[in-house]
């Protein structure tokens, strides 16, 4: 009957024993886990998460400020260009020479004159002045 039944003291205390592997493998892992949960929670970003959305919202807006301002300059210094070229378009320009008192004289084929020679004396002229055109006859 011994063999068959076993011995009530014996079962017990492998049933304790059992209990108490059971409770130290469950109580490790948790610890394991808290340990591991502390040290997630402990990371800057984990223990204050507005800190870091307000640190990247600072960021972000002086990027964007420093944008603006670089926009700003470009924009301006384009500006500063385009006045000085329009400039000098309208000062290099065949009106302006006009506007200065200056005249364009060519000949019954559209030939600018630029030497006097060039005209037989009675050929007709064209003089274009800044307001108009005249016609002449070379002497």
């Amino acid at each position: 009957g011994k063999r068959v039944v076993p011995d009530v003291t014996e079962e017990s205390t492998r049933i304790g024993g059992l209990r108490d592997r059971a409770r130290r493998v469950v109580w490790t892992t948790v610890e394991r886990e808290r340990q591991q949960l502390a040290s997630l929670r402990s990371r800057p970003c984990l223990a204050d998460p507005a800190s870091l959305v307000d640190r990247l919202a600072v960021e972000v807006a002086a990027l964007r400020q420093r944008a603006r301002r670089c926009m700003t300059a470009e924009l301006d210094q384009a500006e500063r260009d385009l006045v000085h070229t329009l400039a000098r378009v309208v000062s290099l320009s065949p009106q302006a020479t006009l506007d200065r008192g200056y005249a364009v004289v060519q000949n019954d084929d559209d030939e600018v004159i630029r030497d006097a020679d060039q005209v037989q004396p009675g050929g007709s002229l064209r003089i274009r002045v800044a307001l108009g055109e005249l016609f002449a006859t070379a002497d």
